[in-house]
């Protein structure tokens, strides 16, 4: 006869409180990293093109700077061009069709033709994908590689993606284009990502 409380019964109970404990520990971490990453976004800062209509949110550690007509996403350093691209009379006219995928490719193959006395680059697109964005714009990520007519083909590179988002609406058809410049460090692709997430549509400036 086995006494009561012996260590057959002993031993669930121990079993139960170590998960129970350890389902607390996890349930704490997991707090502990949506606060962090709440933080994290909560002091990111926002750009506003009221003109265009759109808003984006990038990390404290950057800027958007203007230089020549031209918007930078920046730490000084790294620099991503962030650009806007009219669509509305080729397409109201019906000569272009609003096909975001293709025009994405489109875009990433002419961004990075080039000619030179000797020499032309040209890119092959390698994938072209939707990005996630929290606020329902879609936006298209295009890979690619990067081909140089007087190196061999196999040393072709896999160049920064060029990110595309779907502005369009109300008789509108913009582009809105985040990519880094061809042979320039562009910001690490893992931010860009982040900040394509956050952009979004506002109200337009009458013109």
């Amino acid at each position: 006869m086995i006494p009561p409380h012996s260590t057959l019964d002993a031993v669930p109970e121990r079993l139960i409180g170590t998960l129970f404990r350890g389902h607390l520990i996890a349930l704490a971490l997991l707090g502990s990293c949506s606060k962090s990453a709440q933080g994290q976004q909560a002091s990111w800062k926002t750009y506003v093109d009221t003109l265009h209509g759109y808003a984006l949110d990038y990390p404290p550690a950057y800027q958007i700077r203007e230089e020549f007509h031209t918007l930078w996403l920046t730490d000084g350093r790294l620099r991503t061009e962030v650009y806007i691209e009219d669509w509305t009379k080729p397409v109201t006219r019906g000569r272009d069709r609003w096909d975001l995928a293709s025009l994405a490719a489109d875009r990433a193959d002419a961004s990075c033709m080039a000619d030179g006395p000797d020499c032309s680059t040209s890119c092959k697109v390698r994938n072209v994908e939707d990005v996630p964005n929290s606020h329902g714009v879609r936006v298209i990520v295009v890979t690619r590689r990067r081909f140089d007519t007087c190196e061999h083909p196999d040393t072709a590179l896999t160049i920064d993606p060029l990110y595309v988002a779907d502005l369009s609406g109300a008789g509108k058809y913009y582009l809105l284009i985040l990519g880094s410049i061809l042979d320039q460090p562009g910001v690490p692709i893992e931010t860009v990502r982040s900040v394509v997430a956050t952009i979004r549509r506002v109200g337009e400036r009458r013109r």
